[in-house]
């Protein structure tokens, strides 16, 4: 009952001063510097910036429109944002034409805009509108990962005119590229799966592929704030603290003053023109340059597995016991 009232209130709140309508929507993007011709990989938390009045459709209107079909939108359609092990050894079968994406209300809209191509990865499709959308999505399903270099996390990584939308999210998916290109240890489970898929032609295929583990890809060992040869800091916020209020939530959780690099981030990606950011509803959205931000953090990830590489050894974590970040 209270879970239910307090549920109504937060609502009622969203929906009374927090509306945000189209409008106000694009002049948010004009703010942090969206226009034509842009491609963008888009995360969003819609209820945590209030009401959108006409729902997803809002949003999805108000980014077409802003970037045009000489720009492209990405979002992701991933079947499940749970553990892809126990997806998989459901029986669960992914058919490109059908199967919702669980990455979000949004996406799921997104995935049956008109226009709007899927790519035929089993377990972590993406979708695309626009310019280079077909060229993004294109071979998804032939890369032993979810996030390697011919996905389109790494075409979109190589293009000089491509950004992560922010929308009261921290960066995502694009920080397993990373992880891909530093060559992160234990980061994959160590076999292969080959699964069924139904493509586009509605034909049966079979699709080999890794599978994250749930634990380890979400960590970073840092130097430590005290005693002690290591603390860990979650990746995301490792790349950015964002929006605002993680950060204040992420000094709860973990001992990063040992590593400043990780507080003084956002500050120094905006001096630099990698980061804009503005507020919008109860909340805050933020535009990420894709090429240089990956500049920035690949050579310092690389040195801090240098250092700590023997903190990554499965044994070694699973002694340390850090919950699931999922």
């Amino acid at each position: 009952m209270f879970y239910r009232l307090r549920r109504y209130v937060s609502r009622w709140t969203s929906k009374t001063f927090y509306a945000i309508d189209q409008r106000k929507l694009r002049e948010a993007f004009e703010r942090v510097g969206l226009g034509k011709g842009m491609t963008v990989c888009v995360h969003s938390a819609m209820s945590r910036l209030g009401h959108f009045e006409g729902g997803p459709a809002t949003i999805i209107e108000a980014l077409t429109e802003t970037v045009t079909e000489s720009g492209c939108v990405v979002m992701p359609a991933y079947s499940t944002i749970g553990s892809v092990e126990k997806y998989i050894d459901q029986g669960n079968v992914f058919d490109v034409r059908t199967t919702p994406s669980a990455a979000g209300a949004l996406t799921e809209v997104f995935r049956t805009w008109p226009g709007v191509k899927r790519s035929l990865h089993p377990t972590n499709s993406m979708t695309a509108w626009g310019r280079h959308a077909q060229w993004l999505l294109d071979g998804h399903e032939l890369s032993l990962t979810p996030y390697g270099d011919e996905t389109p996390f790494g075409r979109m990584a190589r293009m000089k005119d491509s950004y992560n939308l922010l929308l009261e999210t921290s960066v995502l998916s694009l920080l397993h590229h990373l992880q891909e290109r530093v060559e992160f240890p234990n980061y994959t489970l160590d076999a292969q799966r080959d699964l069924v898929v139904i493509d586009h032609d509605g034909k049966r295929r079979t699709v080999r592929t890794k599978v994250m583990r749930r634990r380890l890809p979400y960590y970073i060992a840092i130097p430590p704030e005290g005693d002690g040869d290591h603390d860990w800091a979650i990746l995301h916020d490792f790349a950015l603290m964002f929006p605002k209020w993680r950060e204040a939530e992420a000094m709860k959780l973990y001992r990063l003053r040992g590593y400043p690099p990780i507080l003084s981030r956002r500050a120094r990606l905006t001096e630099a023109g990698i980061l804009t950011s503005t507020r919008l509803g109860k909340g805050e959205i933020g535009m990420v340059r894709m090429e240089p931000f990956l500049d920035v953090l690949i050579p310092e990830l690389s040195e801090l597995l240098a250092r700590f590489r023997s903190c990554y050894e499965l044994a070694r974590l699973e002694a340390e016991n850090l919950p699931l970040y999922t």
